[in-house]
């Protein structure tokens, strides 16, 4: 999936985040600085999440999808068709370590094998518009209809989310494969016994940064932050576009 399902392909506006899978734990790696710097708080945001549209509107239809997901939580015999298994799945993990469920969400969304393209749409950064193919899904859009890698990605953040992940312990991770030269979604997850790990679709995790892995772009559901976007061929209309949303309702 990671060939085909890549969030940016060459535009950085319509991605989400990134979350990054665990499946395999290897305890010999050590910290790369490269990972902790996605929680560092001194680096600023570079714009509100609500400053990207496709990612302010997923987050809209996650409220709106809640208090139906929050009854299936609660009683199974409420639940609709898939939402029938995230009710097991937070119910097998409610005992389990945050590395446990994180490995347990990761195994859950990445066997689902249905990938849908998104078709490409204007979306306003600052003042311009910019052409992306890119739209994000709930996790309950996801159960229904697959997606692409952003959408598993969203899927694993929300799941994670629901395991009682803070969200400032998250991040949907834009990366910049340089081995496939193409975007990906992965993401992050902070204090991992201690550690900074990122998940990825193809089941890997990792404590250190992949070499072929460059970061763009990290996002929760409070901020963006750019680590950066001059180096990873973007269109210079993309370039533009986030320059002009520094000086436009930025903070």
């Amino acid at each position: 999936m990671h060939r085909t399902a890549s969030i940016l392909r060459r535009h950085f506006v319509g991605i989400g985040f990134v979350v990054v899978t665990i499946c395999s734990f290897t305890l010999a790696q050590s910290v790369d600085n490269d990972l902790v710097v996605l929680f560092d708080d001194s680096v600023p945001p570079l714009a509100a999440a609500e400053d990207l549209p496709s990612w302010s509107q997923t987050l809209q239809r996650i409220t709106e999808q809640q208090e139906k997901l929050n009854r299936c939580i609660a009683d199974e015999s409420t639940c609709d068709g898939r939402l029938k298994s995230i009710h097991h799945l937070l119910k097998r993990g409610e005992d389990l370590s945050r590395e446990q469920r994180m490995r347990l969400v990761n195994r859950y969304i990445n066997r689902f094998s249905r990938y849908r393209s998104d078709r490409r749409r204007d979306v306003a950064v600052g003042e311009t518009t910019v052409k992306v193919g890119q739209e994000w899904s709930t996790l309950t859009e996801f159960l229904n209809r697959g997606g692409d890698c952003e959408d598993y990605a969203t899927a694993k953040y929300q799941l994670l989310r629901l395991f009682d992940v803070p969200a400032n312990e998250l991040r949907v991770v834009v990366v910049y494969d340089r081995r496939e030269r193409e975007h990906h979604a992965i993401v992050a997850i902070a204090n991992v016994d201690g550690h900074v790990v990122l998940l990825d679709t193809d089941n890997q995790t990792y404590r250190r940064r992949p070499r072929m892995y460059q970061f763009v772009y990290a996002l929760n559901e409070d901020d963006v932050w750019d680590f950066g976007v001059e180096d990873t061929r973007l269109k210079w209309s993309v370039r533009r576009a986030l320059r002009e949303n520094e000086g436009h309702g930025v903070r």
